[in-house]
């Protein structure tokens, strides 16, 4: 059965997916696995620098260890619908949730187990389809699709419409905060946590497996992700899953994940332990670093500049998840967790901005061996490069 086929539909009510629909995909779909009900723990901030502690506590609410759990939901459009999102022809996506649900379970979650390395699972389930009113768009979508959540911590909202020329696919929302009183996980319908897309991912031009890595850069935000790269053109980034989620598929058509993200959004998700982060003094150091996207190992160093901001520095390796980058090298990035950064912010519960500092979008000619880096009063020198680690000299800079 195909993914998706184009018709045009007069929609129908909230109607549950029939569990017994064939499978879209070709590989056995994963078993659920429960969600533990104990909170995480605090992180340990120890030694932490204030901005890194500051970042770690604001992200220490969301869900992003172990399995998670999203109801998919069809939203049906109306042709004759007055939203301004979307193409105003009649042409629909019959798309329906239990065969999305399937190809989610496995292009999906296998991306995050890879860069998780195991420490996140999200988990997919079908919800059923939605009718829109001719008024209705995307937020009454995903608000429609929360409401309807028994129990899932998120969900997945798709539009059987694609949007206009220059709107932007989709979105998504991390959500309110959980509040104590209530039982962990909360539910989406109390947080409102959830991604919406419209169809143009899905559309059957894309073979047997749709475009996948808007999801996951919509799912990043879910998880407390910010944009990164040119702060004027935060989609501009190819080294980051989050800016230019389509960086792969410019280098080969047929991918339809996205790549991997910056070090700084693993360290706050907890895959990337704070032990496995170098704090440099203010005198500077030498700096040994694995690449970001490695199991263990000091894959990140940081380096304080005051309350709010910071370097991260990491090595990208061209391989895995960094695959599409024309060479391994290593990039810098400035966070800022000052107040002023949620103007800019797309999560509602962090506000952060992290802003690409090594050359022009798309950003992937990194630092080479025997190249460096000034800025914000540091310079980094890469000293030694190979595959699994490369020597860096990180110091006070005029």
């Amino acid at each position: 059965m195909a993914l998706a086929a184009i018709t045009s539909l007069a929609g129908c009510a909230v109607v549950p997916s029939d569990p017994g629909v064939e499978a879209g995909a070709s590989a056995e779909p994963r078993a659920l696995i429960e969600i533990p009900s104990e909170r995480p723990e605090r992180p340990d901030l120890t030694g932490a620098p204030d901005a890194v502690a500051a970042l770690l506590e604001a992200e220490a609410g969301h869900l992003t260890t172990g399995p998670d759990r999203f109801a998919v939901w069809v939203c049906e459009v109306p042709t004759d619908t007055t939203s301004s999102a979307y193409q105003p022809a009649g042409i629909r996506l019959d798309l329906d949730p239990a065969e999305l649900t399937d190809a989610f379970n496995i292009t999906v979650t296998d991306y995050f187990l890879e860069l998780s390395h195991g420490a996140y699972t999200p988990q997919f389930e079908a919800g059923g389809r939605i009718e829109l009113t001719d008024t209705e768009g995307p937020t009454e979508c995903i608000a429609r699709a929360t409401e309807l959540t028994d129990d899932a911590p998120g969900v997945i909202a798709i539009a059987t419409a694609e949007h206009r020329q220059g709107t932007s696919g989709g979105f998504g929302d991390d959500g309110a905060s959980c509040d104590a009183a209530e039982p962990w996980p909360c539910a989406s319908s109390v947080t409102g946590r959830g991604v919406y897309l419209g169809a143009s991912d899905f559309h059957p031009d894309w073979g047997a497996v749709p475009a996948l890595d808007l999801l996951e850069h919509e799912i990043g935000h879910v998880l407390g992700w910010p944009h990164s790269g040119d702060l004027a053109s935060p989609y501009a980034s190819s080294i980051d899953v989050m800016s230019n989620s389509a960086g792969p598929r410019d280098v080969d058509a047929a991918e339809r994940n996205g790549q991997g993200t910056l070090a700084v959004n693993l360290l706050a998700a907890g895959w990337i332990p704070l032990d496995d982060a170098v704090v440099v003094p203010a005198e500077g150091s030498e700096v040994t670093l694995r690449p970001s996207q490695s199991d263990t190992g000091a894959r990140l160093a940081i380096v304080p500049l005051d309350a709010t901001r910071f370097l991260t520095v990491e090595y990208l390796r061209a391989e895995g998840v960094h695959g599409h980058l024309p060479a391994s090298g290593v990039t810098v990035t400035l966070v800022s967790t000052a107040e002023s950064s949620c103007a800019s912010s797309e999560t509602e519960r962090s506000c952060r901005v992290q802003e690409t500092l090594v050359g022009e979008a798309p950003f992937v000619d990194l630092l080479a061996e025997g190249e460096s880096w000034r800025g914000d009063g540091w310079s980094v020198e890469v000293t030694a490069l190979v595959t699994d680690t490369v020597e860096l000299r990180i110091a006070p800079s005029p």
